[in-house]
């Protein structure tokens, strides 16, 4: 057995190669009607990528609209087409193993597809309809209703949760960043097909639409295909209009929200003026949030006070880093 000392002088006397990292280097284009795309070749595997962002989400509307805003990204993957039914979409999907994955939230909403190569042109023509024309077939909307009213029922149960959204709606306070979505958001008017038709049609429009797309394909082969998958979309009715940044008006102390439970959820946290660029400030942040408790079970923190002390199940750290505000 080695001693500690003899473990610790054994693993400072490794040697290891200089580490390198080559950023790969992504080709920019522009594509008809004036979209901008980032292209990546890569030919290891018969697979292509394509991903959609969207400039647009719940931050960009009314508190009232929440609801709605929260829904469309959601529901363009499970309420069909306007010619196809929600399980011939499915069917289709499993059909070609083609994966597609749409979300949002804040500033931007998104979409994503992988697909092989020999079955891109059909994937891409299903995922453009998606995006496109999507039906929010009435039955999967209710559905979709139906889990957010009892995510909302529940909550109190998922004490991490409730502790999140409290101290993110503590923090920013009445600002989109801190919004809650509650069951007043979720009366059927505000999901009604035209309020969600509305919502899709400020979002999803060429104007606010970044692509990229990586894989088993050369920039002559996809460009023609994602022309195809533009032509014809509508533009943007109007500019989507950038809440302010937020103040953090909080005043420092302690909040505490009493719960019946056998646990206590502890959170700490306060304003950074670190922000997402290309400083040393930014990395050093990063870098120093992943060693104190921001990559899982082999950080600072999980390995004292879960691992080794056996105080709690769960001790982690976050340092957000906006690009155009102040984060936590």
């Amino acid at each position: 057995k080695l001693s500690a000392q003899e473990t610790t002088t054994a693993i400072e006397a490794l040697g290891f190669p200089t580490l390198e990292f080559r950023l790969p280097d992504a080709a920019q284009y522009r594509v008809e009607p004036g979209v901008e795309v980032f292209f990546l070749e890569d030919h290891s595997l018969p697979l292509v990528s394509v991903f959609a962002r969207f400039r647009g989400g719940p931050s960009y509307f009314s508190k009232d609209e929440q609801g709605a805003t929260t829904a469309v990204p959601l529901l363009l993957r499970s309420g069909g087409t306007l010619d196809l039914a929600p399980d011939s979409v499915d069917a289709l999907l499993d059909f070609y193993a083609a994966e597609m994955s749409f979300g949002g939230g804040g500033p931007s909403s998104s979409s994503s597809v992988n697909t092989l190569t020999r079955y891109l042109d059909d994937v891409l023509e299903l995922w453009g309809s998606l995006l496109r024309e999507p039906a929010f077939d009435s039955t999967r909307v209710e559905v979709w209703r139906g889990q957010q009213l009892e995510s909302l029922i529940r909550q109190s149960e998922f004490p991490g949760r409730l502790a999140i959204s409290k101290f993110n709606n503590l923090m920013f306070g009445d600002h989109p960043v801190g919004w809650e979505m509650g069951p007043e958001h979720l009366d059927p008017e505000d999901l009604a097909p035209d309020v969600l038709r509305q919502v899709h049609r400020k979002i999803f429009c060429w104007g606010n639409l970044t692509l990229g797309v990586t894989g088993d394909v050369t920039w002559d082969e996809i460009r023609p295909r994602l022309e195809r998958l533009l032509d014809g979309w509508p533009a943007c009715e109007s500019d989507l209009e950038a809440p302010p940044p937020p103040t953090f008006a909080v005043a420092p102390g302690v909040y505490v929200l009493p719960r019946e439970l056998d646990q206590s959820t502890i959170i700490m946290g306060k304003p950074s003026n670190v922000r997402l660029a290309d400083d040393e400030s930014y990395f050093a942040a990063q870098i120093g949030n992943a060693i104190l408790g921001g990559a899982g079970l082999t950080t600072r923190l999980a390995r004292r006070v879960r691992t080794e002390e056996g105080l709690a199940y769960g001790a982690a750290s976050v340092w957000t880093t906006p690009a155009r505000s102040r984060g936590i």
